[in-house]
């Protein structure tokens, strides 16, 4: 059987998602339906919204993160941390480690923030 134009056009519509509603503050918790997502253009820059489980979480861009660090976050860090003897290290038993295993996973992690321009700092 085949369906008529209009019946294209009711069913289209039906399942056609609306355009995400832009608010200019956070929403209230009594606002919208759990996975509803809200644009935002607030005051603090934009957000996205997005209602799970009766809450409405905030996302911000990594750009405005950023920004709202400005220039703190390339500020040298004075010669107080010299790491020696570190093996790098990226995995650990939470439930079975020791200090010096600690160790190793913290200077592996100031040596990647290093090398990804959000530290500067002396290791050797």
């Amino acid at each position: 059987m085949q369906r008529s134009l209009r019946d294209e056009a009711r069913l289209l519509k039906s399942t056609k998602a609306e355009s995400p509603k832009v608010v200019r503050r956070k929403p209230y918790p009594s606002d919208g339906s759990d996975g509803d997502i809200v644009l935002g253009n607030t005051s603090k820059g934009i957000k996205l919204f997005a209602k799970i489980g009766n809450k409405w979480y905030t996302f911000s861009s990594d750009e405005q993160v950023l920004n709202a660090l400005g220039d703190n976050i390339n500020i040298p860090i004075e010669n107080k941390y010299t790491i020696t003897n570190l093996t790098a290290d990226r995995i650990y038993n939470a439930n079975s480690t020791n200090v010096a295993e600690l160790a190793d996973i913290v200077g592996t992690l100031i040596r990647d923030l290093e090398k990804l321009g959000f530290l500067k700092s002396k290791i050797s």
